[in-house]
């Protein structure tokens, strides 16, 4: 009768161990992988910018737009291909989380000018992208899981990704208040972003396993 009433995301295996293990790697690789793509669009904006003689600060916020969403993209991505299997239909997730990535990113450097300090920028661009990013992935899997896990969710991606933007913002703060030079200080912050996108991958991957052994029941 249970077997009735409920249903696996695609019927294929269940949420273990494994997947959580696969989620976390594939969050940290995506995450150093997706600099490199973020980078790209943000170069080619600074560029296309600087010919129609732009606002630099409105040309930084737009470039960190540009960053997240290549950011969200790739790790997006990469993560779907570790989702399909377990949900069906999740193509979706790719572009929730670009789109939720990149919004952060943007919060993050506004805040990071107003407060003049990036820990607090990227706590606040975490938290606030993290959400964005939660709320959209939740739609993609909202179907297939029970609506009161919406919050736990959300919140977990929230907090997950507010730890690992205030990570990569102490990395900066240190970096700009000299306390590394450039050299190290860029490795600086591309380890603690590594460590960071690992901690997100392993505290929203520990969710969803949670989450995909527990779907939504079928319509009688």
């Amino acid at each position: 009768m249970r077997g009735n009433a409920e249903h696996s995301l695609v019927g294929l295996e269940p949420a273990g161990w494994g997947f959580w293990l696969k989620w976390t790697l594939i969050s940290a690789i995506g995450f150093a992988l997706s600099f490199v793509v973020g980078t790209l669009l943000s170069m080619l904006w600074g560029a296309l910018l600087t010919v129609l003689g732009a606002s630099p600060n409105v040309g930084a916020v737009f470039g960190g737009l540009l960053l997240g969403i290549g950011v969200g993209a790739v790790i997006g991505l990469l993560q779907w291909l570790v989702l399909h299997r377990y949900a069906s239909r999740s193509g979706w997730w790719i572009a929730a989380s670009a789109v939720g990535t990149g919004l952060g990113f943007a919060v993050a450097l506004i805040v990071s000018g107003a407060a003049s300090g990036w820990l607090i920028g990227g706590l606040v661009g975490g938290l606030v992208g993290g959400a964005l990013t939660g709320y959209l992935q939740w739609r993609v899997l909202r179907e297939r899981l029970p609506e009161s896990n919406a919050a736990t969710w959300i919140g977990a991606s929230a907090v997950a990704w507010g730890l690992a933007m205030a990570l990569i913002g102490l990395a900066m703060d240190s970096v700009a208040r000299g306390a590394a030079t450039m050299s190290p200080g860029i490795l600086f912050v591309a380890i603690l972003g590594l460590i960071g996108a690992a901690v997100a991958g392993a505290v929203t991957g520990a969710v969803l396993m949670w989450l995909l052994r527990r779907p939504a029941p079928r319509p009688l």
